[in-house]
């Protein structure tokens, strides 16, 4: 029953009012609207957990699963992002994440705890899913500010509701990859230097030789790509600001690769420092979201310690990446652990991939970007190693630099109505063509 005297939201009866607090689709709105009075608040107060998991749902949709794992995998809410590293031994976590990303286990009601620290996680999440909108879009503006408006209009829109959710689990999943497997100095990137069993854990997607399922074993090549697009805009935010902040004596008491190995390796970590130094934090949002930039950089991100470009130069002696991102352990994954069904949809032309529309709720599908690309063949590729697809011959694949620019501009992130917009733009029009990465432009 709702109180004597109230009037307003307050003269609603309770249950009621409980429906319109857990209709409201982001946890920034519903911080706002707990604080227009002591009524909501105290309503909010009473049934918080109910109501916090209810919005969690609304704003993450299938990406809750991903949150939560994140959550698994470092439970410890009092932990020192600047210190842990992976902790444990986690190869028996797979299966947690199938079940969550599969089954029923991410909307199983969590602990208050873990609530609290999903909350938390999604705010910086949500941070960098900005500084990511904002640069990508600001791109699109400059490079369509000589078109007609309604292709001005589509191709630098804000983002709709299936790109925000891609977005945000391309971050989260990006996360998980460096929870899951210690970075690695570029010198480094020699195959025989990975066991072959870490491969599996991490990377497995048959179970045909005896081998569990890697961590990432049931996503598909394109889930991955909006992974790699999301590690190559923090490589390229993370490669300003080490370079800029010791000009602006942030970085005076730590080793250049010291800092980039911080914020390269913990979202926490990262959007803390750029929260702490704005300006700083302008002035890389400046660089990455110039298009010239992407055109001149392609050649040394992320593959050598010398990255280049017209704009600014990058001295770092000991740059790290992300090993299952690499080509060379996708070559090595395809080498020792074959997976047949996937190899028959390669090998298969019939077996053509359909795009199914951009569903907010189903943004495991394959998005446009991606379907157009490869012209409707199944690839079992992603990142920098579509311009060396294998089974491709060599004449017929990408260049490096127009692969590097696709991935750069999030191609398989965005919904339909953007990607068409994108490729009549004389930017890309030349490059980004139906079939472009399998030879077929």
């Amino acid at each position: 029953m709702p109180e004597r005297g109230l009037r307003g939201l307050g003269a609603l009866p309770l249950e009621l009012f409980d429906e319109i607090l857990c209709s409201i689709e982001t946890i920034r709105d519903l911080a706002s609207f707990v604080t227009t009075s002591r009524f909501v608040y105290r309503r909010f107060e009473d049934c918080k957990a109910f109501i916090l998991f209810r919005v969690l749902r609304n704003e993450l949709g299938p990406a809750l699963a991903d949150a939560r794992f994140n959550y698994a995998l470092w439970d410890d809410p009092e932990r020192d992002p600047q210190v842990c590293r992976f902790p444990g031994d986690y190869r028996g976590m797979a299966g947690v994440y199938r079940e969550l990303l599969l089954g029923d286990g991410a909307n199983r009601f969590p602990t208050v705890a873990e609530l609290n620290q999903l909350s938390c996680t999604l705010h910086t999440v949500n941070y960098l899913a900005d500084v990511y909108a904002e640069a990508r879009l600001r791109a699109f503006r400059a490079m369509s500010k000589r078109c007609p408006v309604p292709l001005r209009t589509a191709a630098a829109a804000p983002l709709s509701l299936t790109e925000r959710r891609r977005v945000v689990r391309a971050f989260y999943r990006r996360q998980l990859v460096s929870y899951a497997m210690p970075l690695v100095f570029v010198q480094s990137l020699d195959p025989r230097s990975w066991p072959d069993d870490e491969v599996a854990r991490i990377s497995n997607t048959s179970q045909h030789q005896g081998w569990d399922l890697g961590l990432f074993g049931t996503l598909e090549p394109w889930e991955m790509e909006q992974v790699d697009e999301a590690n190559l805009f923090i490589t390229q935010l993370c490669l300003v600001l080490v370079r800029h902040g010791e000009k602006h004596e942030t970085t005076v008491h730590m080793y250049e690769g010291a800092m980039f190995d911080r914020l390269f390796s913990y979202l926490e970590c990262l959007v803390t420092y750029m929260r702490t130094h704005p300006s700083l934090a302008d002035l890389a949002l400046d660089v990455v979201s110039t298009p010239e930039w992407w055109k001149k950089g392609w050649r040394d991100i992320p593959y050598s310690g010398r990255y280049h470009s017209g704009l600014y130069d990058f001295d770092l002696p000991f740059p790290i990446v992300l090993c299952p991102l690499e080509p060379a352990w996708q070559r090595k994954r395809a080498r020792i652990l074959p997976d047949p069904s996937r190899q028959e949809r390669e090998t298969s032309p019939s077996a053509k991939m359909v795009f199914e529309g951009d569903d907010p709720d189903s943004i495991e599908r394959a998005p446009f970007g991606w379907v157009d690309a490869l012209a409707e063949r199944y690839v079992d590729w992603f990142g920098q190693a579509l311009d060396s697809i294998e089974w491709l011959p060599e004449d017929r694949r990408a260049p490096t630099e127009h692969v590097f620019l696709w991935r750069c501009a999030g191609f398989a992130i965005w919904d339909r109505r953007r990607v068409e917009a994108l490729k009549k733009l004389n930017y890309f029009k030349m490059v980004v063509r139906t079939g472009f990465i399998l030879g077929l432009q």
